[in-house]
């Protein structure tokens, strides 16, 4: 027998097929389960030249009574921070305060290529007093409402638990 030709509505995604995948990021991000995967948030990181943030479901957990997680950042172009750090790449621990809608980076480990290679050549922790919010220059898709959305709906199931 011959194969098949692949059509759109082959393609089509039944509600079935969509909330098994909801259950396998879910199960993903379930403490001790999974170990880090980063999912792709804007942007596509098999494309070197393009921007993207990626973030990792399953370092989501609560510091101070807040939700953290880790996120991940590459940038085509060196970008500079407040402080002068020139970078490509960088990881970062954000907090969220769901109350605010807002986000804020606790710490951050910097790289000089893009796509988080090699070594990280300066690491920083921001204090209680020294909030540097999340924000994402020059990067469309509204990031950081994103993130905050993602973490503060799971964070409300985890209480629910």
């Amino acid at each position: 027998m011959g194969r098949q030709a692949v059509t759109g509505q082959a393609l089509a995604m039944s509600p079935i097929r969509a909330a098994w995948i909801s259950c396998t990021l879910a199960l993903a991000a379930a403490p001790g389960l999974a170990a880090s995967s980063w999912l792709a948030l804007v942007g596509d990181p098999a494309n070197p030249a393009a921007d993207y943030i990626e973030f990792d479901p399953a370092s989501l957990a609560q510091e101070n009574g807040l939700p953290v997680l880790s996120i991940r950042v590459s940038r085509v172009l060196a970008r500079t921070t407040k402080e002068g750090i020139v970078f490509r790449s960088f990881e970062s621990t954000v907090a969220v305060d769901c109350r605010q809608a807002s986000a804020r980076f606790v710490r951050a480990s910097f790289y000089a290529e893009p796509g988080f290679k090699g070594q990280p050549f300066r690491t920083v922790t921001f204090g209680p007093a020294d909030v540097r919010p999340m924000a994402f220059r020059e990067i469309q898709g509204a990031p950081t409402q994103r993130v905050v959305r993602a973490a503060c709906r799971h964070s409300a199931v985890k209480s629910l638990e």
